[in-house]
């Protein structure tokens, strides 16, 4: 549960609204309460942060248990809208995480865990939707991603828990699995389809060469290949994952650094590593191959090998 005011409110809304269609959360894990309601969204509702009791009456409306976890983000760290709903998440027995741009901020204090972006003086003076939200974004990415790459949501760097939901995203899902299979377009995208276009589901049908059913079932995503309820993708299925690719997990740190190097030069960097640890691979052909050659079929063949 993501809660704030202001800019800090809305990036708060921001990320738990892209988490569903990026990783497939079900929305009702990712909720999201503004100071002033839903219209504070588009329209400043002055005085709304000021409310103290609102911020508890928001907060306790949902439920909280000891299962959940609270996000307070106010770049003052004193906002009281904030602080009521930290009062009843902690009395309700949630986590509390409380993100702050000030020093000793009572929001940081009073969560059970506190972080303080210290980002100083703003350009424009008091205008946190500068550098105060601009942390606040990374803050957030960072600790949304983090616990969905830990919940197994992505394939090295590929985003294989993604809702396809709109033409574009589709023909993301069918990069994806090709990225990450090899496979051609046609083979992909027949696969997708046989699994109503589940990423993961289709990867490890390709990969394993077996049909999607079997696929899913190792998976543990879904009970039935009609199954479309987003509550058929919790956590405690996720972790299944493991016993599939258990050799990309285990090199995870390796391949999260993606985002700063081609997916060839990676690859090679994975077989270098190998080479030094591992003697069967060393003396194999896919070393040769994955290292002398840059053409996707050798990436691909490296990372069939991992799996």
């Amino acid at each position: 549960v993501y809660v704030g005011a202001g800019t800090s409110g809305r990036l708060g809304v921001l990320d738990s609204v892209e988490l569903q269609p990026t990783f497939s959360w079900p929305r009702e894990r990712a909720r999201a309460l503004l100071a002033g309601g839903e219209r504070a969204i588009y329209v400043a509702v002055e005085g709304a942060e000021d409310d103290r009791a609102q911020g508890a009456a928001d907060l306790s409306a949902l439920q909280p248990t000891a299962d959940d976890v609270v996000l307070l983000i106010a770049a003052s760290g004193g906002t009281p809208y904030a602080i009521g709903a930290a009062e009843a998440a902690r009395a309700a027995g949630a986590l509390t995480i409380g993100i702050a741009n000030n020093a000793d901020a009572p929001v940081a204090q009073r969560a059970a865990i506190g972080i303080t972006l210290d980002t100083g003086a703003e350009l424009i003076s008091g205008s946190t939707r500068l550098k105060a939200g601009t942390a606040q974004k990374i803050t957030l990415n960072t600790l949304s991603s983090s616990i969905m790459v830990r919940l197994n949501k992505v394939y090295g760097n590929l985003m294989v828990d993604l809702k396809p939901t709109n033409a574009k995203l589709v023909r993301r899902a069918l990069r994806l699995t090709m990225l990450a299979t090899g496979a051609d377009e046609a083979a992909a995208r027949k696969t997708l389809e046989a699994c109503e276009f589940q990423v993961k589901t289709a990867i490890v049908a390709i990969l394993a060469s077996v049909d999607v059913a079997e696929a899913a079932s190792r998976l543990g995503l879904i009970q039935s290949l009609g199954a479309k309820s987003s509550s058929t993708i919790g956590v405690q299925n996720d972790t299944r994952l493991r016993s599939i690719s258990g050799s990309i997990l285990r090199r995870s740190n390796i391949w999260s650094i993606t985002c700063c190097m081609a997916r060839q030069q990676l690859c090679r960097h994975v077989v270098d590593l190998l080479c030094r640890e591992d003697a069967a691979f060393n003396s194999g052909a896919y070393c040769s191959i994955a290292r002398n050659s840059n053409s996707g079929s050798a990436v691909h063949r490296c990372f069939n090998y991992l799996c």
